[in-house]
C-alpha cells in the first residue's frame, strides 16, 4: 500500500477514536437530566447501579478506544513496554 495513504487512513482511524471517545466523554457531566440518560425512565435515572453502570461504561469505553488505537502503530509496538502497558490498560477497560 501507498504510503501516502496509509498515513492519511491512520490519521483518519485516530481522529475517528479520539472524536468518538470525545463524545463519550461529554456524557460524564453527572447530569442524568440531559442527553441520553433523560432520555431514560425516572426509574433508572435515579438508580445508583444503573447510573454507576452507565458512567463506567462510558469512562472505560472511552479510555479503551484511546489506547487500543495506538496499538495498530508500528512505532509503538517497537517500544514493547509501552506498547505491553497499553495493551494491559486496553485489556482491564
Amino acid at each position: 500500500m501507498n504510503k501516502r495513504i496509509k498515513i492519511i487512513l491512520w490519521g483518519l482511524l485516530v481522529f475517528l477514536s479520539i472524536s468518538v471517545a470525545g463524545y463519550a466523554f461529554s456524557y460524564l457531566s453527572f447530569t442524568p437530566d440531559r442527553g441520553f440518560p433523560a432520555q431514560k425512565p425516572e426509574v433508572l435515572r435515579t438508580s445508583f447501579f444503573w447510573l454507576l453502570a452507565f458512567y463506567m461504561h462510558i469512562s472505560f469505553g472511552g479510555i479503551a478506544l484511546l489506547t487500543g488505537v495506538f496499538q495498530f502503530s508500528e512505532k509503538l509496538r517497537k517500544r514493547v513496554v509501552l506498547h505491553r502497558t497499553l495493551g494491559k490498560i486496553y485489556l482491564i477497560t
